[in-house]
């Protein structure tokens, strides 16, 4: 069981994990809601059925229509992925920044 580290352990800059943390101040890159707007460009491409709803042109011998709609599971697993990555930001403390008490993390004595 991991046990939460004590008061004099934490860094300097880092808040207490039980404290509520404002996002704005948090540590790494600064989290840009623009960026969701790309979530909908899967929902979007397959709104409509309509539009891709043909035989032609085929792939490997499999119509339009399949796989067309089997595209989208790849590049809408992309976007939301790229999406992540570009929307979260670091709670981690630096791994080079070291702990300036000299004992380990989460209650572990050296």
């Amino acid at each position: 069981m991991r046990v939460p580290p004590l008061p004099d352990e934490l860094p300097a800059d880092e808040p207490p994990r039980d404290s509520p943390v404002d996002p704005a101040t948090r540590t790494g890159r600064v989290a840009n809601r623009g960026w969701y707007a790309l979530l909908l460009i899967p929902y979007v491409a397959l709104l409509w059925p309509p539009l891709y709803a043909r035989r032609t042109p085929e792939l490997f011998g499999f119509p339009f229509f399949y796989w067309y709609q089997l595209l989208w599971v790849f590049l809408g697993a992309a976007v939301t992925g790229l999406v992540y990555v570009l929307t979260t930001t670091s709670d981690r403390p630096s791994a080079k920044r070291g702990n300036r008490t000299g004992r380990r993390r989460g209650g572990e004595r050296s």
